[in-house]
């Protein structure tokens, strides 16, 4: 993931587009700053640092800031609507005889080890309330 940032930011510098290249260089420079000599961020971790990057961008809600958070976005996962959610947090359930507040955290964990960043945790927490009430 990282090679492919790297490769864009050529592409937004060969077009001139100085503020595409400017956050794509500034994204390089913190999954950077999270590696040392030894130690190489899986596209996972890449993914879970631009996750965080673009969660403070819309919390600042400035308009560069929304921009720059339409630069992060090819390299997100998509999000699920809330129905998608709703179905496979139903099956976690189902299929694992979960039921009552004291498995939310089961439900949790095991949505997120295969659909990590693809659902607002907000929401899914609700919804997982919501199915084990």
């Amino acid at each position: 993931m990282k090679a492919r940032i790297k490769a864009d930011m050529v592409t937004a510098w060969k077009a001139k587009e100085t503020e595409k290249r400017d956050f794509l260089k500034f994204v390089i420079g913190e999954i950077e700053r999270k590696e040392d000599a030894t130690v190489k961020l899986t596209s996972d971790e890449i993914q879970s640092l631009l996750i965080k990057i673009d969660k403070n961008l819309v919390i600042i809600g400035d308009s560069d800031s929304m921009k720059q958070s339409v630069f992060l976005n090819p390299y997100l996962p998509t999000l699920m609507n809330e129905d998608d959610v709703k179905e496979v947090v139903n099956t976690i359930i189902m299929s694992n005889g979960y039921s009552g507040m004291k498995d939310m955290g089961k439900v949790m964990n095991d949505f997120n080890a295969n659909f990590k960043g693809q659902a607002d945790g907000k929401i899914l927490s609700g919804i997982v309330r919501g199915m084990l009430n």
